[in-house]
């Protein structure tokens, strides 16, 4: 896929609807697969555990305290909104704190595929909540009350019960479609739209395999180290090259997450994206399309490695 520059730089200010196909998922089957580690990713969480000992030139023990910032970088790896976990998961995760770093030594991992467990059971209970709230004709969605709504969340705390989750989604809903309304479009396309996107996250999410929660896994634990250290899964390496580089080969831009949105990082230096001069720093792409006349795909909300394989 190689969509021209000037095709990928609207990429940076247009989104639109999606058209795709839920004939064989639904939406309001709330249950998924607990996925689980297997022997071979043991294996290689012994193996990574040993590199990372005798070769990385940042010397860490793994001790409890390592242990305890992998909890910290796990939790906020799956959840940096915090919109998904509430206060009563955190606190039971608490019990794993001391002991990631034994459980690396030894190949366990157990605890770290629960904890993702957990994340899918609220995220796909949330996501299908959220779609059947946008797809109700009877709820109408109004902006005259005075209220204030953080969309920078990494400093707040997780909600303390369901109730409050309930109550900080329906003003993340409707901050997302006023900002919506307020670009132009009218508050029904709005809806749509954003229907839309939950309903492919959701999509996306039930698609997950073991490979890819061990992938997060561990590189929650070696961004402990340092952001350049990465596990390289084996399952294809052409789309984790791209992925682990987080960049969009033949443009030039490097990507990372901020929130729901894929921002520019930064510009290769003689790259295409350099030369042209309309990409920015920090600019969010809020969609893709490949070739000229290809339809936008509306990627807010997007995993990195997702946006990437769309390269």
């Amino acid at each position: 896929m190689q969509p021209s520059f000037s095709r990928f730089l609207r990429t940076s200010f247009l989104a639109t609807a999606i058209a795709f196909s839920l004939n064989s998922f639904a939406l309001n089957d709330t249950t998924i697969t607990k996925l689980k580690p297997i022997e071979i990713q043991s294996k290689t969480a012994i193996e990574i555990v040993n590199q990372l000992n005798q070769h990385h030139y940042r010397k860490q023990e793994f001790n409890d305290s390592l242990s305890s910032r992998f909890l910290d970088e796990y939790l906020k790896t799956l959840d940096a909104s915090k919109t998904f976990f509430i206060a009563s998961d955190i606190a039971e995760f608490d019990k794993y704190r001391k002991t990631f770093d034994d459980d690396f030594k030894a190949g366990k991992l157990n605890n770290g595929f629960s904890i993702y467990h957990r994340f899918g059971e609220r995220f796909t209970a949330r996501l299908t909540k959220v779609v059947a709230m946008l797809d109700d004709k009877n709820l109408v969605f109004t902006f005259d009350t005075d209220e204030t709504f953080k969309a920078d969340r990494k400093q707040e705390n997780w909600a303390l019960t369901s109730e409050d989750a309930d109550k900080l989604w329906m003003q993340h809903i409707k901050a997302s479609l006023l900002s919506s309304v307020l670009s132009g479009k009218s508050l029904e396309e709005s809806r749509t739209t954003l229907r839309k996107r939950y309903a492919t996250q959701l999509r996306y999410f039930k698609q997950q395999t073991s490979e890819e929660v061990f992938s997060l896994i561990m590189n929650s634990l070696t961004t402990l180290f340092d952001p350049h250290t990465n596990y390289l899964s084996p399952d294809n390496s052409e789309n984790f090259a791209t992925s682990m580089t987080n960049k969009f080969e033949g443009i030039g831009a490097e990507l990372k997450v901020d929130e729901d949105y894929t921002k520019v990082a930064r510009l290769i230096p003689g790259s295409p994206a350099e030369k042209q001069g309309q990409l920015k720093p920090n600019d969010k792409i809020v969609g893709v399309a490949q070739g000229e006349k290809g339809e936008f795909e509306d990627i807010i909300g997007w995993r990195l490695t997702d946006v990437v394989k769309k390269n």
